[in-house]
């Protein structure tokens, strides 16, 4: 059984918990759910969405420069660090091209329509992932609120835990 830590222990309420942390669990689930990765950092699933957006905004590719920009703002990185992970990803989600009108500026393009497809699930995922974490922060006491939204494996409550083991310690005490 727990002990009580004492009035000195701070901690935030469950709906700040779950604003908090619940999507981001979620998101990075999600990207290993639908790439069937054990592991996909936070910083390449930032640098692969940002690719993914720009091929929207650009006709189909991001400049090389655009891609460093958004990275170094997202992730708060250099742009060597960005630029390292974005070789990290090439060949496997990205592919790298040249301008065909003035054969300098490089764009970066996602490397297959499996890849495309992939990034719109993700993106479908992440619709689903506000909903669940909006009904989430509506019934901090469910640990399955909105679980029927999304995948099992996608699924993520920070309030679950906590849930189980107040169960557990009301048990104990009968």
């Amino acid at each position: 059984m727990n002990k009580p830590l004492g009035p000195e222990v701070v901690r935030v309420d469950a709906r700040t918990a779950i604003a908090l942390v619940n999507a981001d669990v979620m998101v990075g689930k999600a990207f290993r759910y639908v790439f069937k990765e054990k592991k996909f950092p936070y910083d390449l699933q930032g640098l692969l969405s940002i690719v993914t957006s720009q091929t929207y905004s650009w006709e189909g590719t991001a400049t090389t420069t655009m891609a460093h920009e958004a990275g170094c703002l997202y992730l708060e990185k250099g742009k060597g660090a960005i630029d390292r992970r974005l070789r990290e990803m090439e060949n496997v989600y990205i592919v790298q091209r040249q301008n065909e009108e003035n054969g300098t500026i490089w764009h970066w393009n996602l490397k297959n329509t499996a890849v495309q497809r992939a990034m719109e699930e993700v993106g479908e995922l992440r619709l689903k992932i506000n909903e669940v974490v909006a009904l989430q922060v509506a019934n901090p006491e469910d640990p399955t609120a909105g679980s029927h939204l999304v995948p099992a494996e996608v699924y993520y409550n920070v309030v679950a835990k906590k849930l189980e083991r107040d169960a557990a310690s009301e048990g104990e005490e009968l």
